[in-house]
């Protein structure tokens, strides 16, 4: 029961992140993607990507502590 809230949570926390945000966690965590494969994709240097992912990151924990 527990982690079907967790996913629900989830769910709701990536349904406010922006259009980007979301591509990149779903990219990664969802699509079995790597920061390298999305460097290329999106022109962005490694170390952009990595700071970005964090930020997200931060930013769904915030959420969902929240909900």
């Amino acid at each position: 029961m527990f982690q079907r809230m967790e996913a629900e949570w989830l769910h709701k926390a990536l349904g406010i992140l922006s259009a980007d945000e979301r591509y990149l966690v779903q990219e990664i965590y969802f699509h079995g993607r790597t920061e390298r494969d999305l460097v290329k994709e999106l022109g962005y240097s490694q170390n952009a990507v990595n700071k970005r992912k964090k930020r997200i990151l931060d930013k769904l924990r915030r959420l969902m502590g929240n909900l």
